[in-house]
């Protein structure tokens, strides 16, 4: 293995996980390793201003949410505007009520699976860094 490693990172389709992974990915490109991105489409060109590549995958187009996807995050507010009436709850409904749902978008977002399997293929990653709720069998099984 080379002194500079391919690092792959996929962070949730939300700006604090992006803010997160953007932070560590900063000081690894200055240090001269390349820096990858899997993105839902509508971080792109957000990330290739900041010197990294991007890779990205289309939004379900069963997902009703799809036309959101054009924009950063556009999926993850929708979310959170339905379930802001919940944060107010008690813990246990805000589990009922909040967590649940977040739960079941994970499940849906099992369909990005492909498209990061294609993706891990292409890039051949020394390193995936993943910041989700969520992980997909195709990063796991990755290697």
């Amino acid at each position: 293995m080379s002194d500079k490693l391919t690092v792959l990172f996929v962070p949730l389709d939300a700006y604090g996980h992006f803010n997160a992974c953007i932070g560590l990915a900063e000081p690894l490109r200055d240090r001269g390793h390349k820096i990858v991105f899997a993105t839902p489409t509508g971080w792109k060109g957000k990330l290739a201003e900041l010197g990294f590549q991007e890779e990205c995958y289309l939004p379900d187009p069963e997902d009703a949410a799809a036309e959101s996807d054009e924009v950063a995050s556009g999926a993850t507010i929708n979310l959170f505007e339905k379930l802001a009436h919940g944060m107010a709850m008690s813990p246990l409904d805000q589990i009922k009520g909040v967590l649940r749902p977040m739960f079941q978008l994970g499940l849906k977002l099992a369909h990005q699976d492909k498209s990061l399997k294609t993706i891990v293929t292409r890039v051949k990653p020394d390193v995936i860094v993943i910041d989700s709720l969520f992980t997909y069998p195709s990063l796991v099984n990755s290697g």
